[in-house]
């Protein structure tokens, strides 16, 4: 059976079963005069896909004004590009709409890439399409977009995770000195069935780290792991220490809290903070 009959048999009960007009016309001289006609003008819905994008703050190195594209890799091997924009200032969130009629089934990965030498370092993504939830991508690699800066790529390659949600809950210690708002922590998860990479710690608009206080971070699209078992905790950029008493993280449900019982203090800078450091695994 040809794709062109079978099109013109659904068009035939769409239209049996909600209008009298076969009955009127007869079914087979109808069709004749308009299945021409429905051939050119297919029906094709068309959908908004609207791209998030968080850059890095704390530098005047970390936004850019050259032009970036995306393109998002689906389920059913299409690919959609398009010009996401030329201007991403450091320490904010931009949001582009794009209008398209091009199916590409669930969100897997995107491929994001710059034609110029200005170093740019977007902290997340996400893409959603129409009213469906946003799928997130994080730059837990850290990567940095130039066409000529050293330790720099053209382009950057990320593929979703999972669609599991992990919640991290940090109590900073009331020890003095412990907060701090200048340091940038991201964590792997280690789990009974696998490991998931979070992004970077960090609430917009919110004092994180207070001496004596829990700061709370979610992240979406996290691998599924199974129960909680381990915490790797990395410290990637920042010029002051922190010390935490606990941190709770919870992943699909499943909660496990690690204790500070070493009191050990985390850092970037371990030339200044030489009683730190900038990685440390509990289990």
């Amino acid at each position: 059976v040809s794709t062109q009959s079978t099109g013109k048999q659904w068009y035939q009960r769409r239209v049996r079963g909600s209008s009298g007009i076969n009955a009127e016309y007869g079914e087979s001289s109808f069709f004749d005069m308009i299945w021409p006609i429905l051939l050119l003008f297919p029906l094709v819905a068309k959908a908004d896909v609207t791209v998030s994008v968080r850059t890095e703050g704390g530098g005047v190195w970390t936004g850019t004004k050259d032009n970036i594209t995306i393109s998002i890799h689906g389920s059913v091997n299409y690919i959609l590009q398009f010009h996401l924009g030329d201007n991403f200032p450091s320490g904010t969130t931009v949001s582009m709409t794009h209008e398209t009629d091009v199916h590409i089934g669930k969100i897997r990965c995107i491929d994001v890439e710059t034609d110029g030498e200005d170093f740019w370092w977007p902290r997340w993504f996400s893409v959603r399409f129409g009213d469906d939830s946003p799928v997130y991508f994080y730059n837990n690699h850290n990567q940095k977009l130039s066409t000529s800066d050293v330790g720099a790529v053209q382009s950057m390659w990320m593929c979703i995770q999972g669609q599991n949600t992990c919640t991290i809950e940090a109590e900073t210690a009331t020890t003095r000195g412990a907060g701090t708002d200048n340091l940038l922590l991201m964590t792997s998860i280690y789990g009974v069935t696998g490991a998931t990479v979070t992004g970077i710690w960090d609430n917009d608009g919110v004092d994180d780290f207070v001496r004596g206080e829990v700061s709370t971070f979610e992240f979406n699209n996290m691998r599924g792991i199974g129960g909680v078992r381990c915490l790797g905790l990395r410290a990637i950029r920042g010029g002051d220490a922190w010390l935490f008493s606990k941190i709770t993280v919870t992943c699909n449900g499943r909660s496990k809290t690690f204790e500070n019982y070493d009191d050990t203090w985390m850092s970037y800078d371990l030339e200044r903070d030489t009683w730190a450091v900038n990685y440390l695994k509990i289990c």
